[in-house]
């Protein structure tokens, strides 16, 4: 018998979960218009230089942040939730201690070499504007890496709203709140990136004292404060090591671009650039928010080998995310002028790539939730070789196209690299697990349905 995905979201044993990731999507909507706007402001404010030193510092300290969380913030809803749910209180009071100690060394070890690095090998070479940036960005590693733990830690123990709403509602609003006073009280001289990132710094604590709070309602009573074993702290290490490969690979694959771009080129043209992505993601917000509740509706009926039913499911998800996708994206390339306005006149300039970005989301969206289907089925192996053949494709089509085409380049770069990810996932699924992800599948499975 074929269910309708609301059937299948109705089912007892999918309810608490689709109830967590509707809650997750509502934070997001949110957070997605606060950034939006903060990063519209911002680029008002700053300028296309300024802002693209900011972004591309940012940037920077994302990509850092992952190594200082060393896949910790991906472990962290696994261990938290398997030792709560098992009364183990001793094990889960190891792994918190063990997750934070590390993280936080770590992180600061991270801190202290960027600042040693900036201050005495590339200072030279780089603006005093964004040596005064990294060096606010080297303080903001350590609180960030200590709140993305929080968050993973939190959402083990089930508390969603909680765990969310500080890092990603929180924080921007905080920053939007401080830039917005600082402009109204200050010279407009005062707004610089490094004035900026301090500001992140402060938001970023506030956020972290939020949700400690929360933590420290959630956690048990019952903790032992034992000695932690080496050999378990072997296997937290073992396991949190893929994780970090895994969320590694996807951040280089999305980042790669803006770096490059402000390595080779010029960090304005970056910000331009990071303004032009920011736009053309927007096209991708269908897809994200089908994944957050397809999630644990693949995996359930995956696990059940129900098959004709996750076919039908995966073709009315897809269905859907093209139903809204694709009328982002025709608004976004008619509008694409206006749209980049928002950001300031010098922004004008990132229409080609804008366009060229939105093509290749637009690929990602017909191709449907492939790169979820590989997780959620036990084939992320096969999916990190396809990642590492596209971050490949992506570095020397950066290397290749951005001295002679500048942003454009790295925009045809990261197409490409998004052509073969999502086509090679499809190819994949559809030979490997027989299932017709795409859009074109979609319509032709569930046109014979009726």
């Amino acid at each position: 018998m074929k269910l309708s995905f609301r059937q299948l979201i109705l089912n007892d044993s999918n309810r608490i979960l689709v109830s967590g990731a509707t809650q997750s999507f509502v934070l997001r909507v949110i957070s997605l218009l606060l950034t939006f706007l903060l990063n519209i402001y911002l680029a008002r404010i700053l300028g296309a230089n300024g802002y693209g030193n900011y972004v591309y510092v940012l940037t920077w300290i994302n990509v850092l942040l992952l190594l200082g969380m060393f896949g910790f913030d991906s472990t962290g809803k696994k261990y938290v939730s398997i030792y709560d749910s098992s009364d183990n209180y001793e094990k889960l009071d190891k792994y918190i201690r063990y997750s934070y100690t590390f993280v936080f060394k770590t992180s600061f070890l991270l801190c202290l070499l960027i600042i040693f690095l900036i201050r005495y090998v590339f200072s030279p070479w780089i603006h005093k504007q964004i040596v005064d940036t990294f060096y606010w960005g080297a303080v903001l590693l350590p609180i960030n890496s200590l709140l993305s733990v929080s968050v993973s830690t939190l959402r083990g123990f089930k508390k969603i709203v909680s765990a969310l709403y500080p890092q990603i509602v929180l924080r921007p609003a905080l920053i939007l709140i401080f830039v917005f006073c600082a402009n109204l009280s200050f010279a407009k001289s005062f707004i610089r990136p490094s004035v900026v990132m301090a500001m992140n710094v402060f938001a970023t604590v506030i956020a972290l004292l939020f949700i400690l709070f929360h933590l420290r309602n959630a956690l048990p009573k019952k903790f032992t404060k034992k000695p932690i074993q080496p050999s378990e702290k072997s296997e937290w290490l073992l396991v949190a090591l893929p994780l970090l490969l895994i969320s590694g690979l996807h951040l280089i694959l999305s980042r790669t671009d803006l770096l490059m771009l402000g390595m080779l080129s010029s960090t304005r043209e970056a910000g331009i650039y990071g303004a032009s992505a920011r736009i053309a993601e927007l096209i991708l917000f269908g897809l994200y928010a089908v994944n957050i509740i397809a999630a644990p509706l693949i995996a359930d009926l995956f696990a059940a080998r129900r098959y004709k039913e996750l076919q039908h499911t995966i073709s009315t998800a897809t269905l859907g995310i093209a139903l809204f996708s694709y009328p982002v994206a025709i608004f976004i390339t008619l509008g694409s002028k206006w749209l980049l306005g928002f950001f300031g006149m010098e922004f004008i300039t990132g229409k080609v790539a804008l366009m060229i970005l939105s093509f290749g989301h637009i690929v990602n969206i017909s191709t449907g939730t492939v790169s979820l289907l590989m997780t959620m089925t036990g084939h992320e192996k096969s999916a990190v070789k396809v990642l590492i053949g596209a971050i490949t494709i992506n570095i020397l089509g950066n290397l290749i196209f951005i001295p002679r085409y500048g942003m454009e380049g790295a925009a045809v770069a990261t197409m490409l690299s998004t052509l073969f990810w999502n086509v090679g996932l499809y190819l994949y699924v559809k030979i490997k697990l027989n299932i017709d992800s795409s859009i074109f599948g979609a319509v032709v499975y569930l046109t014979g349905q009726n």
